[in-house]
Order: structure tokens, then C-alpha cells, then sequence
């Protein structure tokens, strides 16, 4: 089944919504954070001051966000548009990650150096595959999520039937009754286990047992901190679907009241 020329257009403009925050984020984050971050971390001016821990905090935050950001485009495009642009959506967002990685290594380098080329070909350029790859894992595993709720929920996950429509708004921001709600949640979750597995492995292979409270309190903050940016995106995602169907509705009107006046 074909999209409508409505649906057509909508679909258009949300894909270049979607290439345009991934582009103006790894701008951002390239251009303005990074270099400001390997600055403030690497001068002996600012080693254990609050500043630093900001820096290290905000770095944290700014790669939870490119995902969340991310995973909220692919619940709209899914339950929108159907699974088959949710797979084409996935390389757009490979494409993303990778062009992030890469601005994020030139920045490092124009701030702290150039390595030799050998460097460059044999290890910069694997990490950045290894890293996207990743990366795409995670944001595949997430559209098999969404696939397998829109299928729950009685969708025709090829062409799409508007879940989005069907059930937006929830009644509340924690409904989740309502499948949209469960579509915010469960990108979150992942990312958020995917993150507190890679501190477990960190800490013991690197870091080891707690040696003092101290410690044993950091390493908890650590792990609480993980499960609050579960929540944080959960938020942001459900945000993002309200803003965007607020537009929906907005543009279904003047699309309606442009289709009156041409038929007039």
C-alpha cells in the first residue's frame, strides 16, 4: 500500500528533520563541547575541580541525548510510517554515528595533535567502524522492540497503519498501557543496560572491588546515575512524540484547509 501524498510529504520532512539534528549535534559537539572539554580536562588548572567533574558529567549527558534524540525519531518514523522506513532510518543513523565519531576525533586532534598517519589508518579509522557499529546494534535492537510492540498492537508493520495516531497522546506520562508509552520507554532501557554492562565489565576488569566507603559510594552514584538517565530518556523520548504529534495535528490542518481551498 502506498503512503498518501499527505503522508508522503510528512514522512519527507521528518527524515530531514532526523539528518539535520544528527548533523547540527555532531557540529555542536565537534565544533563547541569537545574542544572545550579536552581543554578544561587536560589543564592542571582545573584537575579535581567541579568544573572538570561538569565537563566529564555533560560529555556523559551529550552521548545519552544523541540517542535519545535518535531513538525518538525512530519510534515516530516505525509507528508512523512502518518498519520499512524504521530499516532505512538505521543506516541514516549509522551514517550519523559515524560522522559524529569522526568530528569528534579531528576536534581531539586540532586541539591536542595529529598522530602519524600509520595511527590514523590502523587504529582511528577501526575504532570509528567498531564504535558505529556498536552504536547501530543498539539502535537495531530497538527498532525489533518497537517491530515486535507494533505488532502486538495489531499494526501492519510493512506499510504502517498510524499506531502513532491511534494512540497519541497517553492519558498520562506514565500510561503504559498505551503502546506509544512502551515505545518510549523500552529504546531507553536498552541503552541504559547497555551502559551499566559496560561499567560492570570496566569496574572489574580495571577498577576492581571498592577499597574505602568513599569509593563504594562513588561507584554507587555511578550505577544510580545509569538508572536516572533511564527515566531522563524515557522523558525526552515521550516529549518528543507529543511535540511531534502537536505538528501532526497542525499540519493535517493545513493540508485540510489547502485541499478545501483548491477543490473550491
Amino acid at each position: 500500500m502506498q503512503l498518501s501524498e499527505f503522508d508522503a510529504y510528512r514522512k519527507k520532512k521528518t527524515l530531514n528533520q532526523f539528518a539535520c539534528a544528527l548533523l547540527g549535534l555532531s557540529l555542536f559537539h565537534a565544533v563547541i563541547f569537545h574542544p572545550l572539554y579536552l581543554f578544561i580536562t587536560n589543564d592542571v588548572l582545573f584537575q579535581g575541580t567541579v568544573l572538570a567533574l561538569l565537563f566529564y558529567t555533560l560529555s556523559d549527558l551529550f552521548s545519552y541525548v544523541f540517542f535519545w534524540v535518535s531513538f525518538a525519531f525512530l519510534v515516530i518514523v516505525v509507528t508512523r510510517f512502518g518498519t520499512r522506513s524504521g530499516v532505512g532510518l538505521l543506516g541514516l543513523f549509522a551514517g550519523g554515528m559515524a560522522l559524529y565519531h569522526a568530528l569528534d576525533i579531528l576536534s581531539g586532534y586540532l586541539v591536542m595533535g595529529f598522530p602519524s598517519a600509520d595511527v590514523v589508518l590502523s587504529d582511528v579509522l577501526i575504532g570509528i567502524l567498531l564504535v558505529t557499529f556498536l552504536d547501530a546494534c543498539l539502535f537495531g535492537a530497538s527498532l525489533l522492540v518497537l517491530y515486535l510492540i507494533a505488532a502486538k498492537a495489531g499494526k501492519d508493520h510493512a506499510t504502517g497503519s498510524n499506531l502513532f495516531l491511534r494512540a497519541m497522546p497517553p492519558q498520562s506520562t506514565l500510561d503504559f498501557r498505551n503502546p506509544m508509552s512502551m515505545c518510549a520507554l523500552l529504546p531507553s532501557v536498552i541503552l541504559g543496560l547497555s551502559k551499566i554492562a559496560t561499567r560492570l565489565y570496566y569496574d572489574f576488569a580495571f577498577i576492581g572491588a571498592p577499597q574505602g566507603i568513599v569509593d563504594a559510594f562513588w561507584m554507587i552514584t555511578y550505577y544510580l546515575a545509569d538508572l536516572l538517565a533511564i527515566l531522563l530518556g524515557y522523558l525526552l523520548i515521550q516529549l518528543m512524540l507529543n511535540r511531534y504529534y502537536m505538528s501532526e495535528i497542525r499540519a493535517k490542518e493545513r493540508y485540510g484547509d489547502a485541499g478545501s481551498s483548491e477543490r473550491a
